[in-house]
Formats: structure tokens, sequence, C-alpha cells
């Protein structure tokens, strides 16, 4: 769990989320397993099964969105290592690509 633990918390701090967002997703993954939090990044990355693992994500974590935040930003995490690194993309180009639905999510807030 520390390995998925970094993951996280350095992208979140790659996307610079505020401090107490990563703060209370640390405190929320205590709630989800490792094991949990690998089968939903394989669905998210699965384009077969995407759709359905992000509509039960939302379902079951409906009244825990730091929980689903944390699955969503560990499939991120893992989206790096099995499809843009492989592909040779850089690493300031992957960012840039998640950084992109930050300011969407900002934007539209405004």
């Amino acid at each position: 769990m520390e390995e998925i633990v970094y993951q996280i918390k350095n992208l979140a701090g790659n996307l610079d989320f505020p401090e107490a967002v990563i703060e209370q997703m640390m405190l929320e993954i205590e709630s989800i397993s490792s094991e949990m939090l690998e089968q939903y990044s394989r669905e998210l990355l699965d384009a077969n099964k995407a759709k359905a693992a992000a509509k039960k994500i939302d379902e079951v974590y409906e009244e825990e969105p730091f929980v689903a935040l944390t699955i969503y930003l560990y499939a991120a995490s893992q989206s790096w290592l099995k499809i843009y690194q492989p592909l040779k993309i850089p690493r300031t180009v992957y960012l840039a690509t998640m950084n992109a639905f930050t300011r969407f999510i900002h934007e539209h807030f405004q």
C-alpha cells in the first residue's frame, strides 16, 4: 500500500491539488484495500470496462467522494506507467494532459 499512497500523493502534488484535499484522500484511503484499488485501476484503464467501472465507483462511493477521487487518481497514475511511459511519451506531456482536466474543472465552476 505504501507504493500506492506514494503514487497518489505524487500525482496529486504534481497536479497542484490543495493540501487539504490530499490529506483527506490519505485519510480515506484506509477504507479501501490495495486489491480493490488495483482492480478498479485495471477496469478504468480497459476501454471495454471503463464506463461500467466509473459508473460503479460513482454509485458505490456516492457518499464518499474522496474515496472515489483517490481511486480515479490512482488509475491516472497507473495510466502513466502502463500507457504513456511504454509509448515513450514524456512525463511533462502526461502531466500537462492530466492538468487539463483540473483546469477544465476550475473553469467550469468559475
